[in-house]
């Protein structure tokens, strides 16, 4: 079996190089009694019929975090640290008393109808009984040609919950793009603020997000 972009073909057990001009994609399948191809080129149902498929994407805070400028809804930046407990990775410290931010930015797919946040953290210090803490985004479009768009006012995820430990919580939740306003096809910029949570004690002391949010399209 071998696969061909536009002109070029590979054997598909080799590596595939990267060509900027690809004018058709198909197999080649060789006949094992006469040894003659038969081609076919590949349809949309074998590409999955225009159906969207779901993309992750992980993004590395420090190397996709925009600098909060005053711009932003929140324009106080969260701090930047080592986990105390292990000084061996880099985590955002957001304070318990001020809601500071850390903005991203993204190319929502087109197609896409719900975004999941995966979202990775602990307490600074283990409390003394389970707390929570409060998350909240903010987002705006930034369209093709046209005006850049006004922040929205911002959505209150799930609470977070924090056990009197300080181990890593992976928590996560889905959301429409409407529910968020934010249109699939646009870049995206967003600020993810931490605030006091709608249930529960709020965490004393700082929450650590790492610095890796996984972020799924569907």
């Amino acid at each position: 079996m071998q696969l061909f972009i536009g002109s070029k073909s590979y054997l598909d057990d080799g590596p595939l190089a990267k060509f900027t001009q690809q004018f058709r994609l198909g197999g080649v399948a060789n006949n094992a009694a006469t040894g003659a191809g038969l081609e076919r080129v590949l349809t949309t149902s074998d590409l999955g019929g225009g159906v969207f498929h779901p993309q992750t994407f992980n993004i590395e805070i420090d190397r996709a975090v925009a600098e909060i400028g005053s711009d932003f809804p929140i324009n106080v930046e969260v701090e930047k640290l080592l986990d105390p407990a292990t000084a061996s990775y880099e985590g955002l410290a957001y304070d318990d008393t001020v809601e500071e931010g850390v903005g991203l930015m993204l190319a929502v797919p087109t197609g896409a109808t719900n975004i999941k946040f995966s979202f990775k953290s602990k307490a600074r210090t283990a409390p003394v009984a389970a707390r929570t803490v409060g998350v909240k985004l903010y987002t705006r479009n930034l369209p093709d040609n046209a005006a850049v768009a006004a922040w929205s006012a911002g959505v209150v995820l799930n609470d977070i919950d924090i056990p009197t430990n300080l181990n890593m919580q992976y928590d996560s939740q889905t959301l429409t793009l409407a529910a968020l306003g934010i249109t699939a096809g646009n870049l995206t910029q967003l600020e993810l603020t931490r605030i006091a949570p709608s249930a529960g004690t709020n965490l004393t002391g700082d929450w650590i997000l790492l610095q890796v949010i996984a972020i799924e399209f569907t």
